[in-house]
C-alpha cells in the first residue's frame, strides 16, 4: 500500500471512522459463508487510503455465485460500519471506491 502519511495527522474521530469502516470488511469476511479468507487489516493511513483490509485470493478463476454475494457484502460492509458508528446521515465518501468495486 505503500508508505504511511506522516505529513498528515488523521484526527481521532476520523481514525475511528476508519477502524469502524474495516472493522465492517473485516466482521463481514470472518462471518459470511463463501468470503475469502482475511489476509491483512490497517487502519494507518497509506497513499490515498486511510485504511486497507485485505483478503486472500480465492483458488482457480472460476467464483461461484455465493463468493461473488460474499464479495459484495463484505465491500458494502464498510458503509454499515460507519452507519453504526455515526449513523445514515454522516456517512463519509470513504466508502466510494468500496461502492465502485461492488457496482
Amino acid at each position: 500500500m505503500g508508505i504511511p502519511r506522516k505529513a498528515q495527522s488523521i484526527n481521532p474521530k476520523e481514525k475511528l471512522l476508519t477502524a469502524y469502516h474495516e472493522g465492517g470488511h473485516a466482521l463481514c469476511g470472518l462471518l459470511t459463508k463463501g468470503s475469502s479468507p482475511l489476509f491483512k487489516i490497517s487502519i494507518i493511513s497509506r497513499g490515498e487510503a486511510l485504511g486497507y483490509t485485505s483478503y486472500l485470493p480465492t483458488e482457480g478463476e472460476n467464483l461461484t455465485r455465493r463468493s461473488m454475494i460474499a464479495k459484495i457484502d463484505c465491500l458494502l460492509a464498510g458503509r454499515v460500519g460507519e452507519e453504526i458508528l455515526v449513523g445514515k446521515e454522516e456517512v463519509t465518501t470513504g466508502c466510494s471506491d468500496d461502492l465502485l468495486k461492488a457496482t
